[in-house]
């Protein structure tokens, strides 16, 4: 299918490159957040920055990222669509142009050849 890496060296270098970021960001991150919930207090303050980040980053994705620039779900401001864009970029999923197209690529090619989330 036109724009989609099948195979190749071009394939290879962008699932090393997804797996590394994947493993260094989800796995150092959690092994870090062991370790500090261990090694420090922890009060209310951090636990309700966590919960308000993880809820505010997850509708960034959520409804901004998959809903309204994937699909266009909906109609909304340009200031909301900044908020969106800025929220769902904290989850470091790349740009919001690269994060669409891979998954209307997705829902285009969906568990067969091409398909970028698949195995």
């Amino acid at each position: 299918h036109v724009g989609v890496l099948v195979g190749g060296p071009a394939a290879r270098a962008q699932h090393i490159e997804y797996t590394i970021v994947f493993y260094l960001m989800q796995g150092g991150g959690s092994v870090l957040a062991a370790w500090l919930l261990f090694t420090q207090s922890v009060g209310w303050v951090e636990w309700s920055a966590f919960i308000f980040g993880y809820l505010l980053i997850n509708f960034g994705v959520g409804v901004g990222y998959h809903r309204y620039f994937t699909h266009r779900s909906f109609e909304t401001s340009r200031w909301m669509q900044v908020v969106m864009a800025v929220t769902g970029q904290m989850a470091s999923m790349g740009s919001i142009i690269n994060w669409v197209a891979d998954h209307r690529r997705h829902h285009a090619f969906a568990n067969v050849e091409g398909d970028p989330y698949g195995p």
